[in-house]
């Protein structure tokens, strides 16, 4: 036994795991709905031809090659083909505990849109995927397999506006921590003071505030921070919205207070933020 070797992982999270739910192709269709996919926990787009429109919670995103959109559960969704050409796109819809992966890729809650350096390994992955129609055991097997494979080959090619947003989950962070992550993320767009957020997690500020700081590396409101200026990143490279509006829906009370964090955090303004994004349409 002196030559054995074993890996031996204990789980972060219970045995249910990511789940296989659907996945497709969709090409040229003048409205592709995607109200909840198939029942899926969790949905994910890439284009992988052209360009999209996609319609969600109000919002209008211009999606290129490359450009992807998370779908949750709970949100209706259309895309439209947009410009001259045809278009393409692929779809994958996961079960399980699909928004805890996803997050740990940086893709949780407010972190909808993304862009990937090559959709080519994901699209190899949907053809398989395409093939497995059986309906059998095996079939089921390999599906879930293929889903598995999909986020792996997602988060090699996955590019994300925030580093913050694709740090680990770590399976140690204790409770409180944990809840206000999870409270930040839905609620950065309002005050989300410690206070809020240690009333929320029930817990002393004080208290939250040092544990969030040992285990997160920041501040609660480096984190707001850090949170609201990723989502902004996203609605100036993705959507036609003003500056103004952008400000406005990641929480600040002013533009000009707006502009100045940006630019602290970026080195320019949010205008030339949005006309270097714009380059990959041109």
């Amino acid at each position: 036994m002196e030559r054995s070797a074993f890996n031996l992982m204990r789980p972060s999270r219970h045995a249910s795991g990511l789940r296989f739910a659907c996945c497709g192709i969709a090409q040229e269709a003048p409205d592709l709905r995607f109200p909840g996919v198939a029942g899926s926990r969790c949905s994910v787009v890439v284009v992988v031809e052209g360009r999209l429109e996609l319609f969600c919670g109000g919002v209008r995103y211009r999606l290129g090659v490359g450009d992807g959109f998370v779908i949750r559960p709970d949100a209706a969704v259309v895309c439209r083909p947009y410009g001259d050409g045809d278009s393409r796109c692929l779809l994958w819809g996961f079960d399980g505990d699909a928004e805890y992966y996803l997050s740990a890729l940086g893709l949780g809650s407010g972190h909808d849109v993304f862009h990937v350096r090559d959709c080519r390994p994901l699209l190899d992955l949907t053809d398989k995927g395409l093939r497995h129609v059986g309906g059998g055991v095996v079939d089921e097997l390999r599906l879930h397999a293929l889903a598995h494979e999909f986020v792996v080959a997602l988060s090699g090619e996955l590019e994300v506006n925030d580093a913050l947003a694709r740090r680990e989950v770590a399976a140690s962070r204790s409770e409180a921590v944990d809840l206000a992550m999870r409270y930040i993320a839905a609620n950065y767009a309002g005050r989300c003071s410690v206070a809020e957020v240690a009333a929320y997690c029930g817990v002393d500020r004080s208290h939250l505030s040092r544990e969030f700081r040992h285990e997160v590396g920041m501040t609660v409101k480096e984190c707001v921070d850090r949170l609201r200026i990723a989502k902004a990143c996203d609605l100036l490279a993705f959507t036609a919205m003003s500056v103004s509006a952008v400000s406005r829906a990641c929480g600040y009370g002013s533009a000009d207070a707006f502009e100045a964090r940006f630019k602290s955090a970026w080195g320019m303004t949010p205008g030339s933020f949005r006309r270097k994004a714009d380059d990959r349409f041109t």
